[in-house]
C-alpha cells in the first residue's frame, strides 16, 4: 500500500486511470513499470480495453522483448 501511494501521488493523472482497475493489476505494473509514462500507456489501455491481468502480463513481456 505505501508503495502504491509513493508510486501515484505526485501524479494526477494516473491517480485518476488507477481507481479504476484492479489491485492485481497495481501489483504488476509497480513491479515491472517504472516510467510514469508507460505505466499510463498500461494503465489507459486495462481501462479502454478491458485487459485480464493475463492479457497485461503478455503486453509487459512483449514490449519488454521488443
Amino acid at each position: 500500500m505505501r508503495q502504491f501511494y509513493l508510486e501515484y501521488q505526485s501524479h494526477e493523472k494516473l491517480q485518476q486511470l488507477a481507481a479504476e482497475i484492479p489491485w492485481g493489476h497495481h501489483l504488476d505494473l509497480m513491479a515491472q513499470v517504472k516510467d510514469a509514462s508507460e505505466r499510463e500507456y498500461y494503465l489507459e489501455s486495462i481501462v479502454e480495453m478491458g485487459w485480464c491481468r493475463n492479457v497485461l502480463l503478455h503486453q509487459m513481456l512483449i514490449n519488454a522483448i521488443s
